[in-house]
């Protein structure tokens, strides 16, 4: 169940980026590790980049109410990585 609850808010924060909002990003997806990599390409509008960020801060919200789920934390973590230009 919470694979299938983790699994459903990252398509669905990817669906709302590419498909509904019209953004290119770079995926890539490790399912052995069970790790996500979503890069937002440099020339997004500002409107653009606003509305991906609201996206990707409700996909935020959602993966840390399960992780601090106190039936689901010992199966979810998450780790925020600040992104670096190198």
């Amino acid at each position: 169940m919470v694979c299938a609850a983790v699994s459903v808010l990252t398509q669905t924060a990817i669906i709302g980026l590419c498909k509904v909002l019209s953004i290119d990003c770079e995926l890539d997806l490790d399912e052995e590790s069970g790790t996500m990599f979503c890069l937002l390409p440099a020339d997004l509008s500002p409107e653009k980049w606003q509305q991906a960020q609201l996206v990707l801060e409700i996909l935020y919200a959602g993966l840390l109410d399960i992780s601090t789920n106190e039936d689901y934390q010992r199966y979810v973590s998450l780790k925020e990585v600040p992104y670096r230009e190198n």
